[in-house]
């Protein structure tokens, strides 16, 4: 009985905050680690000393029986106790005993040091360090998914398919005209494609000429969709990705390569290169009439290697394969320049330059004197950059032993060579990509140690002496796997990885977090580990090449023998902290047989309530006189009772206690399927699909029942629909209502996933009897949205309106939800009518998804009345209720959709600008990141330039610039900036972010835009022939005026007014009456030639304007300034003061604009 009151504590004490507390001295330290579960941040707290005695204040009260969590850590706490409120920890403290505080996530770390603590304080344990950079990439990988907005395009969708040819590979190249989304799958000797959009495509046309590696291709178009099935021949490897419209399918076989790559052809990374650009139609094109084909093979002749730097150059059969393949890519090498070297070398400014080129320091002109007096070399690394990956080249001179591995957010490239590594270059990259990138060296070794914003994935592979390291998600050649096996020696146990090529040892401390990092370096080719692997004494890190390690215990060393690197101890290895299962009393080997027992939740399992309390009595004295190999058997039959009882909380509470008793226990069938069904009851959905995500319960029936239900409660419907083909053999086994949840929720998913024949199935089979009124309910509602999407919706009504008058507060909601979505969607109701009532239920129905589809369907409503607002609005509201809801990020979907549509697309225009710019700023949040969230905050300042507001028009642009972008985007983007600084008369400063975002090749056209830019603020600082000589080898109309513009800011008179009316010379004899600009410059003409005192010119421009300024509104001023100069006129005069104070920023404005600046956002290009 005490056992089970202390379960029904521990049910209550759930309603306030519980931390996990857990104690730990095995490392010769107290460690107090306090957890706050569900939460994903520790709550605010302080810590003072008072008297050796520690004092924890913290921001919410907590739970905890204080006394009972420190008893493990008596050696350094004396008495620990909680005060009344709940929210302050007191630890009288043993005579000098220190305190050394960690936060992470969730965790707070109080480790108490004794006095004989002489090592560094201790750090964050690797599991945490590992679980918080898996929920950070989880985060990042859901923030770049709730960012991509499918933009549908009005024309009708193309296909058209190419077939390459090499001696190596075989390329598949799909194109189509507009964006597309499509799945790849191999079973056997069979890809299947399938695109989300409709073609016409004649794939007949394709059979009559197929390359060797391809059988047949046949496809077809249904419901909306495009699959094409490609037979194989069973050597063809594959591999597939996509590359804007153009979704591309690689073949080789390794008979084919290795055959190739052992004669003199090409060489190619993994079999699998990219076409390069300079190669001539590697394709056969076949368009959608099948009619033409045309085929040009990759040339075949062996190639020689050149530099990697001179790939991007037309070099015929001399380019390099390795630059050939990224260049097939489309990868824009980024140039590679050092960094000035110190002018140590005597003959360095006497060292012969080319005629045509000035002096200057570039990746051919290395110090040689240097060379030769230290006797070592430069290895100067070069990169190449694609949209999603970058490339590091390091070329050396002869054959260098590497490795390359992971730790975190880190990647590590060691290299044994005594050459100099210069990665000036991959510096370059600092900002979004790359946080830093430095050389750390040691000995003979030298790392490169580049640590990125997110984790990346890692290849490597070697071409000739150079080694190629691609970081992203382009893998350039698979490493061959490396395992770790425990063997048996002379000194006990010690692990043994077979890696026979190693050239050397070396030890790094890791900057990040301060412990030594064992690396062996070894030749090529690479070799790695796939995943890292934690042992008690030692962490063996993720590889792409050779082998690193961390060591926790200072007794690990490394032999290098004939079966590769033995990972040993001088003490005892010890590679697991968990004892092995026990033997039975009596006699039996184990208990793993009663531990792969599959959970089945019967009718019996489940207790009336009068017999509830006795066989729970007896279950607990079960446990109590169970002997030790016994006794987790019998916790864990309590968990099952529990369960199966609906008592969730307390299974788990059992079933912990059961992992206590049994460590191993964690990965036995029998305990993770009870563990998942608790979490279920809790309504923990995606725990439970955590707890039953391991591969050996991909297949299991028993899972698949649990895993359909838990999926239906977190809203993944592919997830779900396809566990219940699988458990649905299985499911006679379990209770009448496990069965009726199950059938719900396959139902369910099947008609979210518009499969009606599956959930008319699910229906059809689930059996109503003795079912409650809620399941009774659900089933009324599916009845209804089925008769929904087959048409039949008086149907529908019948079964909503049967809904509404069961006893059940949910169903009766859930059915009055469907009712109001029903009219809305039939027209039954006006859509404001239908707004309020929408807003009327979300006001009386609250925190649960029912709320959240309510608060999605009236966003839809608000967007069809231009409510933006209001809809954005609830989403904030959604966000509050459950921000982990899959309907809340729906929602959030939608709406991100829909800004970006008001602020990419255009249609803000049609808003007043103060409520469209009071929408960006209040809700920015759903602005998405990327090119999409640039292309709107460069809308937004063109918004900003509109209402005069420069300040933080030039504010944003400039985070653009700085923080944003980089290359020719960020050279583009920084004219745009300059001309609002321009705008706000800061020509100095405008000059100054020109200056900054120099780069070298830019486009002909971004680069006379950046002129023109350029020049104005030269003109304006005072520097009038260096602008002109900006734009000398310039043409156009604008041009032309802002040659007129700075020859009148520089008083140029004759010179000034000729341009002016050059730029106007044939607008006189137009039809069109002259608009308000073209007038101005007349006037302006008609001062600069008054002015410089040219009567001829002047009577030229009356006899050529003189009609159509008649006709104007300027007529009066026009005749005044024309006037004969030798008379005196007050009006001329006060005329020609008022034109000459206008500047002529706005000449320059309208014409940037005209040219530059499109009404979506600041430049055209980005």
């Amino acid at each position: 009985m005490l056992f089970a009151l202390a379960f029904s504590h521990a049910l209550h004490a759930q309603e306030a905050l519980v931390p996990e507390f857990r104690a730990d001295t095995s490392r010769g330290f107290g460690r107090l680690e306090i957890t706050l579960p569900g939460r994903t941040k520790f709550i605010d707290y302080k810590l003072t000393t008072e008297d050796n005695v520690l004092v924890l204040r913290l921001g919410e009260p907590i739970t905890v029986d204080l006394q009972r969590e420190t008893i493990p850590l008596q050696n350094y706490i004396l008495v620990s106790r909680q005060d009344p409120e709940g929210n302050v920890l007191r630890f009288a403290l043993a005579a000098g005993v220190r305190v050394n505080t960690l936060t992470a996530g969730e965790h707070l770390f109080l480790d108490f040091l004794p006095n004989s603590w002489r090592a560094e304080n201790p750090s964050i344990p690797l599991e945490i360090v590992d679980k918080l950079e898996k929920r950070a990439e989880d985060a990042l990988q859901l923030a770049e998914q709730n960012a991509v907005a499918a933009k549908e395009q009005k024309e009708r969708a193309e296909l058209k398919i190419r077939i390459g040819r090499n001696q190596t590979f075989t390329r598949l190249v799909f194109n189509w005209n507009v964006p597309f989304k499509t799945t790849f799958q191999r079973q056997g000797n069979i890809a299947t494609l399938e695109f989300d959009r409709p073609s016409d495509f004649d794939f007949g046309s394709l059979n009559s000429d197929l390359p060797s590696l391809v059988r047949k291709i046949s496809g077809t178009t249904e419901d909306g969709k495009t699959t094409v099935s490609v037979v194989l021949h069973k050597s063809a490897q594959a591999r597939s990705y996509l590359d804007g419209n153009e979704y591309i399918v690689d073949l080789t076989n390794d008979e084919l390569l290795d055959k190739n790559i052992a004669g003199s052809a090409p060489f190619v990374i993994g079999g699998l290169p990219e076409l390069p650009k300079n190669v001539q139609d590697v394709s056969n094109t076949v368009d959608q009439a099948g009619s033409e084909r045309a085929l040009a093979e990759i040339p075949q002749s062996p190639v020689n290697p050149v530099p990697v730097a001179d790939a991007a150059k037309p070099a015929g059969d001399d380019a390099k394969p390795l630059a050939a393949a990224a260049e097939a890519e489309k990868v824009q090498a980024t140039p590679v320049t050092k960094k000035d070297r110190e002018a140590t070398a005597p003959d360095k400014a006497n060292s012969p330059k080319p005629d045509s080129e000035p002096s200057r320091i570039t990746p051919e002109t290395v110090d040689e004197a240097t060379k030769k007096i230290q006797g070592l070399s430069t290895v100067d690394a070069s990169i190449n950059e694609a949209h999603d990956s970058i490339r590091l080249i390091f070329p050396f001179e002869k054959k260098t032993p590497s490795a390359v591995f992971r730790r975190g957010k880190s990647v590590w490239m060691v290299f044994k060579t005594d050459d100099v590594l210069d990665i000036s270059s991959i510096q370059g990259l600092e900002g979004n990509f790359v946080h830093l990138a430095e050389v750390i060296e040691n000995g003979p070794f030298k790392a490169v140690r580049l640590l990125l914003s997110s984790v990346q994935l890692a290849s490597a592979a070697v071409d000739d002496n150079s080694w190629v390291i691609s970081i992203g998600n382009s893998v350039i050649r698979a490493s061959e796997p490396l395992t770790v096996s425990r063997k048996l020696g002379e000194h006990g146990f010690y692990l043994n990885v077979p890696l026979t090529s190693v050239a050397g040892e070396v030890v790094f401390q890791d900057p990040s977090v301060g412990d030594n990092i064992h690396v062996l370096v070894a030749d090529a080719p690479s070799r790695g580990l796939v995943r890292k692997q934690d042992f008690v004494m030692l962490t063996i890190l993720p590889s792409t090449h050779a082998l690193a390690f961390v060591p926790v215990d200072s007794s690990i060393w490394t032999r290098i023998g004939e079966e590769g690197v033995a990972i040993e101890s001088s003490k005892q290895l010890n590679l697991s902290a968990v004892k092995g299962l026990r033997a039975s009393a009596s006699g039996k080997a184990t208990t793993d047989e009663w531990y792969d027992f599959p959970l089945e939740i019967t009718a019996n399992d489940i207790a009336p309530a009068a017999e509830f309390a006795e066989r729970e009595r007896g279950l607990v004295n079960d446990i109590v006189n169970a002997p030790d190999d016994l006794r987790a058997e019998r916790y864990v039959d309590l968990a099952k009772f529990y369960v199966a009882n609906g008592f969730g909380p307390e299974g788990l509470a059992a079933l912990g206690r059961a992992l206590l008793e049994q460590p191993l226990l964690g990965n036995k069938r029998l305990y993770v399927l009870t563990k998942a069904v608790a979490e279920l009851e809790l309504g923990r959905y995606e725990d439970t699909l955590k707890t039953l995500s391991g591969e050996a319960y991909a297949k299991d029936q028993d899972a698949a029942i649990w895993r359909t239900i838990a999926a239906r409660g977190n809203g993944d419907w592919p997830l779900a629909l396809s566990s219940a083909a699988l458990g649905r053999n299985k499911l006679a086994a379990y209770s009448e209502e496990t069965q009726q949840d199950f059938f719900l929720a396959a139902a369910e998913a099947a008609l979210n996933l518009k499969d009606l024949n599956s959930a008319k199935n699910y229906l059809t089979s689930l059996i109503l009897r003795n079912a409650s009124e809620y399941y009774r309910g659900r089933y009324e509602i599916l009845q209804g949205k089925l008769a929904v999407e087959e048409g039949r919706l008086e149907d529908a009504r019948f079964f909503f309106d049967r809904a509404r008058k069961i006893d059940d507060i949910r169903i009766e909601a859930a059915a009055r939800l469907s009712l109001i979505m029903l009219d809305h969607d039939t027209g039954a109701v006006d859509n404001k009518t239908t707004i309020e009532e929408f807003e009327r239920f979300v006001a009386i129905w609250r925190n649960d998804d029912l709320e959240l589809l309510a608060l999605r369907a009236l966003s839809q409503a608000l967007i069809e009345e231009k409510e933006y607002r209001r809809a954005f609005q609830t989403v904030q509201t959604a966000t509050i209720s459950n921000n982990d809801s899959p309907i809340t990020r729906a929602l959030q979907d939608d709406m991100k959709g829909v800004f970006v549509d008001l602020f990419q697309e255009g249609k803000a225009d049609s808003l007043p600008p103060i409520e469209a710019l009071s929408l960006f700023y209040d809700f920015r949040h759903l602005s998405p990141i990327g090119r999409v969230g640039d292309e709107i905050v460069r809308y937004l300042s063109r918004r900003l330039i509109d209402l005069d507001l420069l300040p933080q028009a030039a504010e944003l642009l400039t985070h653009q610039v700085e923080k944003r972008l980089r290359g020719v985007a960020r050279a583009r983007v920084a004219a745009d900036l300059a001309v609002v600084e321009l705008l706000d008369h800061k020509p100095h400063r405008a000059l100054t972010t020109l200056h900054k975002s120099r780069v070298a090749g830019l486009p002909i056209a971004l680069d006379r835009q950046r002129r023109l830019v350029e020049a104005y603020a030269l003109s304006e600082v005072g520097k009038h022939d260096i602008a002109l000589e900006l734009l000398d080898r310039l043409d156009g109309e604008d041009v032309e005026r802002l040659r007129a513009n700075i020859n009148w800011d520089a008083r140029r008179w004759a010179v000034a007014g000729e341009l002016l009316e050059k730029t106007h010379s044939g607008r006189w004899a137009d039809i069109e009456p002259l608009d308000s600009h073209v007038r101005l410059d007349i006037l302006r003409a008609a001062i600069a030639y008054s002015l410089a005192k040219d009567d001829f010119a002047l009577n030229r421009l009356v006899q050529k304007f003189g009609q159509k300024m008649s006709e104007s509104s300027d007529s009066a001023v026009f005749q005044v300034l024309t006037q004969p100069l030798d008379e005196q006129n007050f009006d001329r005069d006060v005329a020609v003061d008022s034109i000459l104070n206008i500047g002529t920023v706005d000449s320059f404005l309208r014409d940037y604009r005209k040219r530059y600046l499109t009404s979506g956002g600041v430049s055209t290009e980005s």
